[in-house]
């Protein structure tokens, strides 16, 4: 038996044959175990609203009469249908770029034309029919190259119109005389329609001066401002030979169709629908003029003359002047365009296209049916499960590729170090890019299950933008994904460390960034078991596919490193650029820094520090040279920015020592607004660390113009080159050496430092994680 998806509540009943029974959707819902077979007609209406659920409930062949189905997905959120399920199809669809498309637009319109929405309907369907090829190639430009495994196509069906009609009667029931040239445009008035374009190119043809020659809009004019500017055009410049007939029934519609000589079907936008009007002219014999939008383009000598999609008005007029002026082109296109639709979209031929789709659609049935009795029946464990669950997608055509970002300790707590300040502006900047052939996920380590969750609920708080509504399920992890572990948990991910190693060995690709080797060389300036558990988190960096370092020092230390450590291992290592520019920071921040006077800042120089308090930055050392200064008598202020990290205690004590009774500031937990503040009273920022990976401090401070003094150490040497003062053992003789030139406007600027900003960071980035994608976004 065949279900066909229809409501009964909204079909004229006089419209289905006798030979087939109607049924509620009430009844089917009762009834609908009873079918081999149900196909869902889906179009983007909301009449089509109440067959979301029933294919979740039934499953079932869908015929995608509109590849984009945003428009009933958005109708369907904003009459209480489905709270926030535009929202959620949206995520689902398109991810995170979608969100944030909502959230900047001016008019939520222009989300709802960019973006399909239609995904959950082709995952839940078990065929997707689309009647132009158009739709297969939207399937792969918007969910991946293997998107169309399931998409099948079968022309829009039509009958054979045998027109038995006397034209020259038909013409003058219509108010035409026998000798007039028609040229029809069918459809509903609209800017997708160009329909102002044609009356421009009519107007400027020599047809619009012929008495003889008429355009008619066959279609209603409810467009708004186009429509009444159409109108406005018509009346000032159509000199009563173009006219708009608006709605028309049918046998009203099918006489124009016979009495038109030509037609013009223009588009833009198209959405993955498949004209119906170009078939009837076709099916008609009306040669057609359309563009080379959407599926048009495969009418060319074969019922048309197709124009470029973004033509110019005179190629229209041209190409009206060209067919309206050979009556042996005319015949010949549409003859062409007649033969093709009696060979190519019969009744009988689509019949048996569906038939084949249909047996296809209970052979894949059958097969998973047969799977999960295997599986009921070997009584396997929850574990076992679950690897039977990843082969089984893995043996099946993925989606888009996807870029699963670890972000386990940002997903948690932001701790507030430059390795945060990292993964929040590279996540930041990822999410904001609507990539062609992959997408961004941020994922976390569940340490429970010892696998990988989305981090959704995290995602949606950091863009600021509505929640989805969305759990934060496990990941299944396909051949086609690439996890990037971006964030620097080396406890967390010894709970998914054979993970890591099965999506290895199964194909995924794993890529780390490495910021550092310090615990590893300096031991003595981290707690216990810290070095320990960087050892062990590098032999899962070195099981991986790549690893990207944030420095070429670090780049050298990691081969150094695997070279003894590892040395079968021949792990691919490269480095990319760190950016400059800070979160959220607004122009009336930058406004405001740009406000403090020059002679502000010289009668008292202002030094900064910023990083995480901890041994290894050197702030005892700073402090105990302003000290000495201070008991001198320079007048010079220093701003400590930073939280306490481990082993701070003695750093934070002598802080809270030194505070009251010297120009001493230490700021903790600041936004980001704040620190751009601090940046810009600052006339030097200090650089004290025994080892680092980078330096970021170091470059956010020169883009600001704010002069530097650096411990003399390779990393900030790569970093700086000659623009910076830098210390190895004396830093009390190197600030006094400083403030003197300051005073004399010769202190080494740290204008010629490379810098660059996080979205020229992640341009280096990617390409060590995907070095042969070029990396297209949607505009």
């Amino acid at each position: 038996m065949l279900a066909n998806g229809v409501n009964s509540d909204l079909i004229e009943f006089p419209l289905i044959p006798e030979a087939i029974g109607v049924m509620s959707e009430a009844e089917f819902r009762q009834n609908y175990g009873d079918f081999d077979n149900i196909i869902y007609h889906f179009g983007n209406s909301e009449f089509h609203s109440y067959m979301f659920e029933l294919l979740q409930l039934t499953g079932g062949v869908v015929v995608l009469h509109d590849f984009f189905l945003s428009g009933i997905v958005s109708y369907r959120e904003w009459h209480h249908l489905e709270p926030h399920g535009w929202q959620r199809e949206l995520y689902r669809s398109h991810g995170y770029p979608a969100l944030l498309a909502r959230k900047s637009a001016v008019d939520v319109y222009d989300t709802v034309w960019k973006y399909p929405c239609s995904k959950t309907v082709v995952d839940l369907a078990e065929k997707v029919v689309v009647h132009s090829e158009f739709g297969r190639h939207l399937a792969r430009q918007w969910y991946g190259r293997q998107a169309d495994s399931k998409f099948q196509f079968i022309p829009l069906l039509r009958e054979p119109y045998t027109d038995k009609s006397d034209k020259a009667s038909l013409k003058k029931e219509l108010g035409f005389a026998a000798d007039d040239l028609i040229v029809c445009s069918f459809g509903m008035i609209g800017s997708t329609k160009l329909n102002r374009e044609l009356a421009q190119a009519w107007v400027k043809s020599r047809l619009g001066g012929d008495r003889r020659c008429k355009l008619v809009f066959v279609g209603q004019n409810d467009q708004g401002v186009y429509g009444a500017e159409l109108s406005d055009f018509i009346t000032k410049k159509g000199k009563k030979r173009i006219f708009i007939a608006g709605w028309t029934d049918a046998e009203t519609f099918r006489r124009y169709l016979s009495v038109a000589d030509m037609a013009v079907q223009l588009r833009t936008w198209s959405r993955g629908e498949t004209s119906a009007a170009v078939l009837d002219c076709m099916n008609h014999g009306v040669p057609l003029i359309v563009n080379d939008n959407g599926g048009m383009a495969s009418l060319a000598d074969q019922g048309a003359l197709v124009l470029r999609d973004q033509f110019e008005i005179s190629e229209l007029t041209e190409a009206l002047e060209e067919l309206a002026g050979s009556s042996e082109m005319r015949a010949k296109l549409g003859g062409l365009g007649r033969e093709r639709v009696l060979t190519g979209h019969s009744p009988a031929e689509c019949a048996e296209a569906y038939s084949r789709v249909l047996a296809a659609a209970r052979l894949d049935r059958n097969r998973l049916d047969y799977a999960i009795d295997l599986v009921r029946q070997a009584g396997l464990s929850t574990f076992e499960k679950s690897q039977f669950s990843s082969a089984f997608a893995n043996a099946s055509p993925h989606e888009n590729k996807r870029l699963l970002i670890d972000i386990s300790v940002l997903a948690r707590t932001d701790a507030g170090t430059g390795i945060q300040r990292v993964v929040r502006n590279v996540l930041k900047d990822m999410l904001g890019r609507d990539f062609l052939d992959f997408r961004i996920e941020p994922v976390f380590v569940d340490p429970a299950v010892r696998k990988f969750r989305f981090a959704r609920s995290f995602t949606t708080g950091f863009l600021k933008v509505e929640p989805v509504d969305l759990p934060d399920d496990v990941v299944d992890i396909g051949q086609s994904d690439t996890v990037l572990l971006l964030d620097l948990n080396p406890m967390l991910l010894t709970f998914v460390k054979e993970e890591l190693l099965r999506l290895r060995r199964q194909g995924t690709k794993i890529v780390s960034v490495v910021y550092d080797l310090i615990p590893i060389k300096h031991p003595d300036l981290f707690p216990d078991g810290v070095a320990q558990a960087h050892r062990e988190w590098l032999e899962i960096v070195a099981a991986g596919d790549t690893a990207t370092c944030i420095s070429k020092g670090v780049a050298d230390d990691l081969r150094d490193y695997l070279d003894t450590a590892h040395p079968n291992t021949h792990l691919p290592i490269s480095h990319f650029k760190l950016g400059a520019d800070l979160d959220d920071v607004r122009s009336s921040v930058a406004a405001s820094v740009g406000s403090i006077s020059a002679a502000d800042r010289n009668a008292e120089p202002t030094f900064i520090m910023v990083g995480t308090i901890e041994p290894r930055k050197g702030h005892l050392e700073v402090l105990r040279a302003f000290e000495a200064l201070w008991d001198s008598g320079k007048k010079i202020r220093l701003i400590i920015v930073g939280n306490p990290g481990w082993k701070a205690e003695k750093i934070v004590r002598r802080l809270e020592e030194l505070a009251p009774d010297h120009p001493l500031e230490w700021r903790q937990n600041i936004s980001d607004e704040q620190l751009e503040r601090l940046y810009g009273e600052a006339d030097c920022l200090i650089a004290a660390s025994l080892d680092e990976g980078f330096g970021l401090p170091l470059i956010e401070a020169a883009s600001r113009n704010v002069r530097l003094i650096a411990r003399d150490i390779p990393v900030f040497r790569e970093v700086c080159g000659d623009c910076a003062s830098y210390f190895t053992d004396d830093l009390i003789a190197t600030l006094e050496e400083w403030l003197q030139s300051f005073q004399a406007g010769t202190a080494i600027s740290s204008e010629g430092i490379t810098r660059v900003s996080w979205e020229e960071s992640v341009d280096t980035l990617l390409p060590t994680i995907f070095p042969d994608e070029d990396f297209k976004v949607r505009i």
